[in-house]
């Protein structure tokens, strides 16, 4: 993680739970309340299938949060409870920019509220620009040749940077590290999340939760094999539940695996990348 940022006492920072979200403690010694983007309100109908926001909404953070800053006649409201999250980004923001024309030299401030006065300026909130980018067509970060596409790149690099809870997008299996040819790790090397790399630890914490849960799109209970898989047979052993990185260890074992293999503890390929991938499919 950044130098801005430090994890929790809890694992990962996971475990400390808001209605779904979880504390990042700063190294001021505060904690910051994230919520992820699925939990905000009407995030299902909000954000289509192939937009940013649903693909990658997991590991995003919610532009305003759990709840809706309304003032009422008494004095009261609730609160936008992303805000402190934010206004910790901008921080880094401000030291480099961005990348993309999305952000470069188009953020000012670090967060507006949902229900705002109309703004005359042309630059916008860190918070604001965010919630426009997950609207966009995932086709816009999705880079087909490495280094050929910067302003794809760019974006991708500033969305995971100032948008997300990762700060950074994990590092991909690198394919040396396996020799079978046909083997997932070494076809799929570009798409993958690396196990070897601890800095991916943070996403496999995360991806460790969503895999346990009852339901969503990561959730063990979509897992499409048969009951030799090897993630059938890690959703259903609850005792692994607690254990952090009970799923990276599956996705480092299947990645030695091929298609092809059908045997006691196979891993489905459908199930590699739902499980493995920041993306969820190939």
């Amino acid at each position: 993680m950044s130098a801005l940022f430090k994890v929790g006492a809890a694992v990962g920072g996971l475990a400390l739970t808001v209605g779904g979200g979880f504390y990042v403690k700063t190294l001021l010694g505060g904690e910051v309340v994230c919520i992820p983007l699925t939990k905000e309100e009407n995030y299902f109908t909000t954000y289509s299938n192939n937009e940013i926001g649903k693909i990658y909404g997991d590991y995003l953070v919610a532009p305003f949060g759990l709840a809706t800053a309304i003032e009422t006649s008494t004095g009261g409201g609730k609160v936008e409870n992303n805000e402190n999250w934010w206004e910790q980004t901008y921080a880094v923001f401000r030291t480099d920019n961005g990348k993309s024309s999305d952000f470069k030299d188009q953020v000012d401030r670090a967060y507006e509220h949902k229900v705002a006065p109309a703004q005359t300026k042309t630059k916008k909130a860190l918070n604001k620009v965010c919630e426009e980018v997950y609207k966009k067509a995932s086709t816009e970060i999705e880079i087909v040749t490495s280094g050929i596409d910067n302003a794809k790149s760019n974006l991708r690099e500033d969305l995971f940077k100032y948008c997300s809870f990762l700060e950074k997008e994990p590092i991909k299996v690198v394919e040396k590290d396996y020799s079978d040819a046909k083997s997932y790790g070494k076809l799929h090397q570009g798409k993958l999340i690396s196990t070897k790399d601890d800095s991916n630890n943070f996403f496999w914490k995360k991806q460790n939760e969503l895999f346990f849960k009852d339901s969503g799109d990561r959730s063990g209970t979509g897992a499409t094999g048969d009951a030799q898989s090897i993630f059938k047979k890690l959703y259903v052993d609850k005792n692994k539940k607690d254990k952090w990185d009970a799923l990276k260890e599956v996705c480092d074992l299947a990645y030695s695996k091929k298609e092809s293999d059908t045997e006691d503890n196979n891993a489905p390929k459908l199930d590699v990348f739902k499980f493995c991938s920041l993306k969820g499919k190939e």
